[in-house]
């Protein structure tokens, strides 16, 4: 995040690798901007202020989006698209703020002024990085590459982070674009990526939150046609293709709020060079916040071991 004066704080990007560095101690990360700014006019929100004062007194920042979505949806659909673009891209902070920060005042378009959140972090050294930023709205969307310099050769990896279909918000349609939905923008991620791997001249691994998995057993299926898109680029994920594969975002979780169990993170390989030989679901235990117990993230993560098939 940014402070007051708009400088980037990476206090939580150095305690991760930090913390990690003894076993991790390459990594890789950019910081995304957008310099694109929103607001809104005091006589813009009269009524979604009425209803979130009225509805939502003395909700804390992490409760907000739910109490304005549930209780004032009617309200923050009437909104201009500048003025509902600024407040959901404010999220994170305290509603008083939000307000404070969006009326009368310009703001970025994005969440975290569309800082892309990812980081990629190594035993091997890492060369020829790039950040390549994908199609988004409301949150920025971006894909991390590296040249991974493994014992047997180099390895090219990405890492990203797609858009969630979040169902219960309007789609902010954006200025020349057809996409009128998360899915549709989700979609459109997916060809990109699968544009970028196939102008690669190698394999390439690409690992992340890619908000889209199969149904299974005790599974519940999400974006299933935009899963399909993967295995239709020959995309192959370790964990769907070897385990009895378990849920990574769970209602069991801690820090999920919503209902349903989905497959959603994945370790793909971009075609036949690789084979999983083990993967698993990882990261699963809670620890102790605030005298509570919590889950490390509100995913479980994935691990594969992946063996290249010219060593078999």
């Amino acid at each position: 995040n940014q402070d007051g004066d708009s400088v980037w704080k990476q206090d939580n990007i150095d305690a991760i690798i930090a913390a990690t560095s003894t076993n991790l101690p390459n990594s890789y990360f950019f910081i995304s901007e957008d310099t694109t700014k929103v607001g809104c006019e005091a006589a813009d929100i009269v009524e979604v202020d009425a209803c979130v004062q009225a509805n939502c007194p003395g909700v804390t920042a992490d409760g907000l989006q739910d109490c304005v979505l549930g209780s004032c949806q009617t309200e923050f659909f009437a909104l201009p698209s500048d003025c509902s673009q600024c407040l959901v891209g404010q999220l994170g902070n305290e509603y008083e703020d939000i307000k404070t920060a969006c009326v009368g005042g310009a703001q970025s378009a994005f969440f975290s002024n569309a800082h892309n959140g990812l980081l990629l972090l190594s035993k091997y050294p890492l060369s020829n990085t790039a950040h390549e930023p994908l199609f988004a709205t409301q949150v920025a969307r971006s894909v991390l590459q590296a040249d991974v310099a493994l014992p047997g050769g180099s390895q090219r990896v990405y890492c990203t982070h797609l858009s969630a279909d979040i169902r219960n918000t309007e789609y902010p349609v954006a200025d020349g674009s057809d996409i009128t939905s998360y899915a549709a923008e989700q979609a459109k991620q997916i060809d990109d990526i699968g544009a970028l791997v196939g102008a690669e001249t190698g394999s390439v691994i690409i690992i992340g939150d890619m908000n889209a998995g199969p149904t299974g057993t005790g599974v519940d299926a999400e974006l299933p046609e935009n899963y399909t898109k993967f295995t239709a680029l020959g995309w192959t994920s370790a964990y769907i293709t070897l385990d009895t594969y378990e849920c990574t975002f769970c209602e069991s979780n801690t820090l999920v709020a919503e209902s349903g169990d989905k497959t959603i993170d994945h370790i793909f390989s971009s075609d036949a060079s690789w084979t999983a030989q083990s993967a698993k679901r990882i990261f699963t235990e809670t620890v102790e916040v605030n005298s509570e117990q919590q889950n490390l993230s509100d995913h479980f993560g994935v691990q594969a071991v992946l063996l290249l098939n010219a060593e078999l």
